[in-house]
């Protein structure tokens, strides 16, 4: 999965010019969620669209977030992938890495509004606004949901998505057996309710499930931090 809502409070030189607060401005104008960052002198900001999910990140021309200036950045480095709701950030088998903070990103992590993350030497920033023709309230959301979780259920959902709800800067999730000692049920019981959790979300085998499902689960606010 994805994996997880990140926070940091680095990004991008603040110092800019005038036409370069325009521009982001203007972006920012669509209500749509977008990515800021430098590209050597050249400040850049685009809005992202969930059709066009996958957005690449690299040195090559057909990457949508082109970093040129960066020889540490691959051709093709890093993606942002739409979801359940959230963005989330996805090294793409770079040679030097993804990061958050000084952390190597081990797989998909959800992004929070604000965050950071580090592609060679660039640090980037995503920004999602509160309302937009991207998102809908929960009372819109309600009739397409598709967790419907049992008491045992919820609680194991509650438990992986414990570290995003949290506001861990780099969430990880439990395993199986982390969660079967917490609420003191056997691993086998754990699988299966996770397995039947899939199921319900659609979740086939060739995606990352459990973060498909975290994000979704917090997308559908099957949970909350309020169930902390």
């Amino acid at each position: 999965m994805p994996t997880s809502p990140v926070q940091n409070d680095e990004g991008p030189p603040v110092a800019r010019a005038t036409h370069e607060v325009n521009l982001e401005d203007e972006v920012r104008a669509e209500g749509r969620p977008y990515v800021r960052y430098r590209d050597g002198v050249l400040f850049r900001a685009l809005s992202l669209s969930p059709s066009a999910s996958p957005v690449d990140i690299g040195r090559v021309d057909v990457c949508p977030v082109r970093i040129e200036s960066d020889p540490l950045v691959s051709r093709r480095h890093a993606r942002l992938i739409f979801g359940a709701g959230w963005w989330s950030i996805e090294d793409a088998a770079s040679h030097n890495g993804t990061f958050i903070g000084d952390t190597r990103i081990p797989g998909e992590t959800i992004l929070k509004d604000g965050a950071c993350f580090r592609v060679g030497d660039t640090v980037l920033s995503v920004h999602l606004p509160q309302s937009g023709p991207d998102q809908t309230t929960p009372e819109e959301h309600a009739e397409l949901r598709l967790l419907d979780p049992d008491p045992i259920q919820r609680k194991i959902l509650v438990a992986l998505a414990r570290p995003w709800l949290a506001g861990y800067e780099l969430p990880v999730s439990p395993s199986d057996a982390d969660i079967a000692h917490t609420l003191g049920c056997d691993v086998t019981s754990i699988a299966d309710a996770v397995s039947g959790l899939y199921e319900q979300a659609g979740l086939s085998s060739d995606v990352d499930q459990r973060s498909g499902l975290i994000a979704l689960a917090m997308h559908e606010r099957a949970v909350t931090p309020d169930d902390l």
